[in-house]
């Protein structure tokens, strides 16, 4: 929506260089299996549903800067990117993230089992949109799963080659005002 029109843009005032000392280090060495969360007999539709109760859940990277220690942090993108020798111009990723492999990683038999339960969960990707669908499938799962919103374009925007907000990016499409357009800007 952002691109949309200048009275729906949410990108503008929010990308940026939050992130001061990327990381360019290994973590993933140190990965250990956790239990699975528990499922306590609840159907795939109990657990939609609570999903879609709960609505959006994300947080900022400003939110979250001075208690990394109390998050598991996902870094989702290439390994290339995550070390800071990708092409996208990313100078590496938030200290103590682990790198997990779009599309390849989330599987129960994969990743999974390595992302503790008792700790609260934060994806980023490049602008969220991963993120959030990986936070979704999270939290459905059972965990306390968060996005970090606006992703990479908030850490080290100016750094980026690829997958960057750009104002140029913003069209001036018309608006047909609805009563949910309206109660959301």
């Amino acid at each position: 929506m952002s691109s949309w029109s200048p009275t729906t843009d949410s990108w503008t005032g929010n990308i940026g260089n939050n992130l001061d000392a990327a990381e360019t280090d290994a973590n993933n060495g140190e990965l250990t299996w956790h239990a699975y969360p528990g499922l306590t007999g609840e159907t795939l539709d109990a657990r939609v549903d609570a999903m879609l109760a709960a609505g959006f859940k994300g947080t900022s990277f400003t939110a979250i800067e001075d208690y990394l220690g109390d998050y598991f942090v996902i870094n989702y993108f290439g390994e290339a990117d995550y070390l800071g020798e990708g092409d996208y111009g990313v100078p590496g990723h938030i200290p103590g993230a682990y790198q997990f492999t779009p599309f390849q990683s989330m599987d129960i038999d994969q990743m999974l089992g390595n992302i503790p339960t008792d700790t609260p969960v934060v994806v980023y990707c490049w602008t969220g949109q991963h993120s959030s669908q990986i936070t979704a499938y999270l939290n459905m799962l059972g965990y306390e799963a968060y996005s970090l919103t606006f992703g990479s374009n908030s850490l080290f925007h100016d750094d980026l080659t690829g997958h960057k907000w750009s104002a140029a990016q913003q069209n001036d499409f018309p608006l047909v005002a609805t009563p949910v357009l309206v109660a959301n800007f």
